[in-house]
């Protein structure tokens, strides 16, 4: 108990936490009028025809009470038509789909389900800031395992050291966030291989968030696909990825488990209960018209595009940028031309380039020493990049070959 000047409050399980990295390079870069290519979302809306489904769900007042704790069904079964034309995964839709308020409420939920205090969960890193807290506030033990650059494989020795029978998770991000690298079938078959010896229990919350984002010549492989853990594992979407609206945090789970689905379910009813009911209607219905499922499958195209448009506008710029292989995030190794921790470099960049980036560090509970690398946002439109690579180019001519 910790005494105040209001009262008294009772410490909380995360008290070690402060703001969100994300929620703080976006709070500097409004402050200082940059160019926000740190957090994670676009600056342009969904589609307009998608738009126009969600007035005609607002105006109904029945579409605007609560929906049906795993979802309505209508966007249920649209869900597995998508991932069946897309991603080739055949599912049931009322037994093995459950729509979500967003892909972190999904994984936190999962976390929830199935990790009990000295429970252990296995992370690989860099990995996303919502993973290691959700495991801690379930009294959950994390192991991290790291990704090793430059090619962002796991570390397979440090791996089969921390499964064991205490293993209750692992938490696989393809494609990855912050890396953007895409989970090859080898590696799962290496995952599987590993845990079938070390931790047989163990079930794996696979984020896709970004599964339609992945850029020629790889291709997504999901947990879903592979024989091993496609029984064992929960795969998590988002909505606000696939249709440009962050904001709306809805999401979905899918599993061939049938068993794991029902498990899930018992803890998703009291977390949240049930998701949005209008955008679910919405989407269901902008689901089911061809546009909804061409929107879709030209994802990866429309953010190649946006991709080509910042490199060509960065092309001057002497930071060595890492082609990503999905997501809609970039790599810059600024190891050669700037000096400092990652964090103050994203801080400079900031404030006298007047463009926002996001540091490595904050994606590792310990992070290495001698981290290089800044992770740049390219979901925006041509003149935000533009400007951006504007910037960039002015701040880097202005170093005159120097380090900074």
């Amino acid at each position: 108990m910790v005494g105040g000047s209001g009262g008294f409050w009772v410490r909380g399980k995360l008290h070690r936490y402060g703001i969100s990295i994300f929620a703080e390079m976006t709070r500097l870069a409004r402050s200082v009028g940059a160019v926000n290519l740190a957090q994670g979302f676009p600056d342009f809306g969904p589609p307009l025809l998608l738009i126009e489904e969600v007035k005609r769900a607002f105006r109904d007042p029945l579409m605007n009470q609560y929906a049906p704790m795993v979802g309505v069904p209508a966007l249920q079964e649209a869900i597995a038509r998508l991932i069946g034309e897309t991603l080739g995964i055949q599912v049931d839709p009322l037994r093995r789909v459950t729509v979500t308020a967003g892909a972190t409420q999904a994984i936190y939920t999962c976390l929830a389900t199935w990790v009990e205090k000295g429970g252990e969960v296995v992370v690989f890193e860099p990995a996303y800031d919502s993973y290691v807290p959700g495991v801690e506030v379930q009294g959950g033990r994390v192991r991290c395992v790291p990704l090793v650059a430059p090619g962002w494989e796991p570390d397979w020795n440090r791996l089969e050291d921390v499964l064991s029978e205490k293993t209750v998770c692992i938490i696989v991000n393809t494609p990855h966030n912050p890396t953007t690298v895409v989970w090859r079938r080898e590696w799962w078959d290496r995952l599987a291989e590993l845990a079938q010896r070390r931790a047989p229990r163990a079930i794996v919350i696979s984020d896709e968030v970004y599964a339609w984002l992945v850029f020629r010549p790889f291709r997504h492989v999901s947990a879903l696909h592979h024989a091993y853990w496609g029984s064992r594992s929960l795969s998590c979407f988002s909505f606000g990825k696939l249709f440009h609206a962050t904001g709306w945090k809805l999401g979905f789970v899918v599993s061939l488990s049938s068993g794991l689905m029902e498990e899930f379910r018992k803890v998703h009813q009291f977390v949240v209960f049930s998701a949005n009911a209008p955008l679910q209607y919405a989407l269901a219905r902008y689901l089911d018209r061809g546009e909804g499922l061409a929107e879709v499958r030209g994802l990866s195209d429309a953010f190649r595009s946006r991709l080509d448009v910042f490199l060509k506008s960065v092309s001057s710029v002497p930071l060595v940028w890492r082609q990503p292989e999905g997501t809609y995030f970039i790599l810059a190794d600024y190891g050669g031309v700037l000096d400092g921790e990652d964090r103050l470099v994203a801080e400079e960049l900031t404030r006298s380039a007047g463009v926002a980036a996001i540091p490595l560090s904050p994606f590792y509970v310990e992070a290495p020493s001698g981290l290089r690398y800044l992770r740049f946002c390219f979901a925006k439109r041509s003149e935000t990049l533009e400007e951006a690579g504007r910037r960039l180019r002015a701040y880097f001519d202005g170093l005159g070959g120097r380090k900074s």
